[in-house]
């Protein structure tokens, strides 16, 4: 034998001997002498309740540290400023990126709680943020740019009527002109929402396809729901005419709709005569009344709540259709505190964790207005 490969012998046979030798003292059986603490072999059992172990002690410290993020995130809210990045050796890179991104999107505590409640459950957390924050900001965009359009023209009705009612009063408040305002014909014609649907349909279109991926992404299911160019078209359809406070008939003729829910002329309109009552009561002159509705920051308001509002329920539309597809026949609400079914009401726990059907959360996709709410399939263990 050459040396080569009578050293290669004596190797493996040392290796076996230290094995063996090892086996035989779990058992009791072999020669009682010293060992080194690198050479003894951990049982396979040992280890894998040390891993158990271990990982559910990086577990707790994971909670406590998102825990300790959220409280200094809200902290940071609370005095008008925004907590982005966190210092943590337990919290895996993808969650932390992920938060980091929404928490310099996110403007409400209800942004906050959702990053913190619904992100780390989803399997791509960055995935799941990046899409939400896409469309919320071009759903954003396209109210803005729309509001800033037709914010002259506005401005200019509700200044006329303004000139002519401080005019007819000398000044004073009339009740009766306070309700009324701006006809409802005058303030709508001057906003133009047919325009301002058609720069919201694709987006709405985008949204409801985006429940499917989405959907998958946050329940775990290895699925294709497949959704469609059609179901998604005639979701974009309904909803917009729903904002105006129309519907869409199945012969394709357009109706009024007074139960169309959240109606975004309504709240315009509620807003524009909340200022002019406020104008009159503090003797605003018309230069002033025209500067305020003309600012940017008169509309953000209602372009912030549009954005959170219309694609949080279409992406929930879309996951409804998804499971619908994936034939899930019930789901389990995750909500932020005192949110219900249909509104809000902080004195009351809400809905999060309840068991709903598929059905109800078609119909109460969003409790309210700015509502982040979601839900995940209830699927049967296997």
């Amino acid at each position: 034998m050459s040396n080569s490969n009578k050293s290669q012998a004596e190797t493996k046979s040392k290796r076996a001997r230290r094995f063996v030798d090892t086996d035989m003292d779990w058992l009791g059986l072999g020669e009682k002498k010293e060992a080194k603490p690198e050479k003894v072999a951990v049982p396979v059992a040992s280890m894998k309740v040390r891993s158990a172990v271990q990982r559910s002690l990086d577990s707790r410290m994971v909670v406590a540290d998102l825990h300790r993020w959220r409280t200094v995130a809200l902290k940071a809210l609370q005095n008008g400023k925004r907590c982005r990045g966190f210092i943590s050796e337990t919290i895996p890179p993808a969650l932390n990126v992920a938060l980091v991104e929404w928490l310099e999107h996110a403007t409400t505590k209800e942004d906050v709680d959702w990053g913190f409640r619904m992100i780390g459950k989803a399997r791509r957390p960055l995935v799941a943020v990046r899409r939400r924050i896409r469309l919320e900001r071009r759903m954003r965009g396209a109210a803005q740019a729309h509001f800033k359009a037709v914010a002259p023209e506005v401005a200019r009705v509700v200044t006329a009527h303004y000139r002519e009612a401080k005019s007819e009063t000398e000044g004073k408040i009339l009740v009766t002109w306070k309700a009324a305002g701006p006809t409802d014909e005058a303030v709508n014609s001057a906003m133009e929402w047919e325009k301002f649907l058609e720069s919201i349909r694709p987006i709405l279109f985008d949204a409801y396809l985006e429940g499917e991926t989405l959907a998958a992404d946050v329940s775990g299911a290895e699925v294709a729901y497949g959704l469609t160019d059609q179901q998604a078209t005639e979701y974009a359809a309904q909803r917009a005419a729903e904002l105006v406070g129309k519907r869409i008939l199945a012969d394709g003729s357009v109706v009024d709709n007074p139960n169309a829910r959240w109606s975004i002329p309504q709240t315009v309109r509620d807003r524009l005569r909340q200022t002019i009552t406020k104008a009159f009561e503090e003797g605003w002159s018309e230069a002033e009344l025209q500067k305020e509705i003309e600012s940017p920051r008169f509309w953000s308001w209602r372009s912030d709540m549009i954005a959170r509002t219309e694609v949080g329920t279409a992406l929930n539309r879309g996951t409804v259709q998804a499971y619908r597809e994936g034939g899930v026949e019930t789901v389990i609400i995750h909500d932020g505190p005192g949110c219900l079914e249909d509104g809000h009401d902080d004195s009351q726990d809400g809905v999060d964790g309840e068991e709903w059907p598929i059905e109800k959360f078609d119909e109460y996709p969003l409790g309210h207005p700015n509502c982040r709410r979601d839900a995940v399939p209830n699927l049967p263990e296997e």
